[in-house]
């Protein structure tokens, strides 16, 4: 299925949709405030394009996971690529404060729900794993190089071995907690999509 926003076309595949409904019943009351922090996440990633310069990108929601389409990504230097990945954290890190500052003033959950997920968002996005945006600033640094690419590969592993580790720890001893596990999934699914 494809849909427009704008001139911004969205692609949505059947499993996305699917994950969608199992996200809404695991997250349950946090799940519209996640929503809306990976949005402007996504939407620092598409200001960032378009600042460039670039034809609107498109967007494909896959499995857990959502992909810009940027046609001219090889044309551009090191600096534009790492000022696009570091766009989506920093949208996060610009609204997590504004955030806290209405769930304090609202005393709403809703709000102070935002600032926490937007906070956490920036952090995740900022890990040097591979299908994170610090994996791609850490890519960029390294400059694509073999041995980089292999540095790469192997902080990834040297990484999320321990985050899947804690993650099922937690599951254990929360008995209902699947955050950490989910986003250890989702990041094992974006390595293994690289690997592919």
């Amino acid at each position: 299925m494809i849909l427009r926003a704008g001139q911004i076309k969205i692609r949505i595949e059947y499993l996305p949709l699917a994950s969608f409904c199992i996200c809404a019943v695991v997250f349950g009351e946090k799940f519209l405030p996640s929503l809306l922090c990976v949005a402007i996440h996504e939407a620092g990633h598409v200001f960032a394009l378009l600042r460039l310069g670039s034809t609107p990108p498109e967007l494909s929601l896959g499995f857990l996971t959502i992909d810009i389409i940027d046609r001219q990504k090889e044309m551009r230097s090191g600096r534009q690529q790492a000022f696009i990945a570091a766009a989506g954290p920093g949208a996060n890190l610009l609204t997590a404060p504004f955030f806290y500052l209405l769930g304090v003033s609202l005393k709403s959950y809703f709000f102070g729900s935002c600032a926490m997920i937007s906070a956490a968002l920036c952090v995740f996005n900022l890990l040097p794993i591979i299908g994170t945006d610090g994996g791609e600033l850490i890519g960029i640094l390294l400059m694509r190089t073999r041995q980089g690419t292999a540095a790469l590969y192997i902080l990834t592993v040297i990484i999320l071995m321990p985050l899947c580790i804690c993650a099922f720890y937690i599951l254990i001893i929360s008995k209902n907690n699947f955050t950490l596990l989910i986003t250890s999934l989702v990041l094992i699914y974006s390595f293994l999509k690289m690997l592919g």
